[in-house]
């Protein structure tokens, strides 16, 4: 039985290289991680066919990974029209006018758990892409393995909450749909596999309470060494792309950053930037959706100068938050029991999946609305 949960499939190493942060026993330490996911039936087709079948992902739209290709299907020919030098992914606009790319699959296996409090997505959830357009189809996976539907459920995919302490299969596709369905006519139980592999050391990372893993990106600092000492790189681009916006000729690549490191004590370092708005050099205002924050070198020149050996940068932009708590003589007001240090100006948190949190005895962090 698995103790721990996998939340997220690791972007495909051979596509999109992302490091991550790894907390075993209370120890820090970022490598680069694969994941490996899949279901495995008791019962065999009738027609002959595969008992196995991997897993695509977990907790998100079957159709179209974003940010990063999960596996090799992801992507494959889906050329964006718009980008002649972009053979793989579809890049769009999202409703918060945020710059996002997803990489098409029309047949996946999704996996949903209980730990985002999530329904499972519908047909044509992302009006972007057209992979997630089938009605597909989903079953409850039950701890030991049978396949169950409530009778209120429709025959259509989304829309349904997942049961406490079980798992959601999604399915899209023609094949993967007529797979899925005669498994749960026949009566089968599927066997979940979920295996993280550190891809540095071919070494297995166990899924069990000793540890955390976060996903992130850039590898600010590696074995003590500096890898963004400049805002510049030699051809004089700048060096900190977590967004990267052109105005012209002009290029500005300046962010808020969350940043986790380890020192050469072996302790965790957690740094948050946040900077004034730097102004539009169109319209010579304060751009605060963009502007903001620094380049990687405002962070990684003091974290070297605190000894900090090894450095990832995580989410950054409004993702950004630091708050820290504070003794408050109320216990009933639980929103006054936390400063906040940094993050959007506009003081609105942003709802993120991924939370790095410090304590005494694993206590619970309840910030309020």
């Amino acid at each position: 039985m698995l103790v721990a949960l996998l939340l997220g499939a690791a972007c495909n190493p051979d596509k999109a290289s992302r490091r991550s942060l790894v907390l075993q026993y209370g120890i820090p330490y970022i490598t680069e991680v694969s994941t490996s996911m899949a279901v495995t039936s008791d019962r065999a087709p009738a027609a002959g066919g595969p008992v196995r079948q991997v897993v695509d992902d977990v907790n998100r739209n079957p159709g179209g990974a974003l940010a990063c290709p999960r596996d090799g299907t992801d992507g494959v020919g889906d050329k964006d029209p718009d980008d002649p030098d972009d053979a793989e992914g579809r890049k769009y606009t999202d409703s918060e006018g945020r710059s996002m790319t997803a990489y098409q699959d029309p047949t996946e296996f999704v996996l949903f758990n209980d730990r985002y409090g999530m329904k499972t997505p519908e047909p044509d959830l992302n009006p972007a892409i057209g992979s997630d357009n089938s009605e597909g189809f989903e079953v409850v996976i039950e701890p030991d393995g049978s396949l169950t539907r409530p009778s209120t459920w429709s025959t259509v995919r989304g829309g349904k909450d997942v049961p406490k302490g079980k798992h959601v299969l999604q399915v899209v596709g023609t094949q993967p749909t007529a797979w899925l369905k005669e498994m749960y006519a026949a009566g089968a139980e599927l066997t979940l596999e979920q295996k993280v592999t550190d891809t540095f050391d071919g070494r297995d990372i166990p899924l069990d309470e000793s540890v955390d893993i976060v996903s992130g990106g850039h590898r600010l600092i590696m074995n003590g060494v500096n890898k963004f000492p400049g805002n510049r790189d030699a051809q004089g681009n700048p060096t900190s792309c977590a967004r990267l916006v052109s105005q012209g000729e002009q290029i500005i690549c300046k962010d808020s950053r969350t940043v986790v490191g380890v020192d050469d004590q072996g302790r965790t370092v957690l740094a948050t930037l946040t900077g004034p708005r730097d102004e539009n050099p169109v319209t010579g205002e304060a751009d605060i959706a963009v502007y903001d924050g620094g380049f990687f070198a405002d962070v990684t020149k003091p974290l070297t100068q605190l000894g900090v050996m090894d450095a990832i940068n995580l989410d950054g932009g409004g993702s950004t938050t630091l708050l820290i708590r504070q003794k408050n003589d109320d216990p009933a007001d639980t929103a006054a029991n936390y400063r906040r240090y940094s993050g959007l100006t506009d003081l609105k948190h942003r709802p993120v999946f991924d939370t790095v949190y410090v304590g005494l005895g694993g206590e619970l962090v309840t910030p309020g609305g």
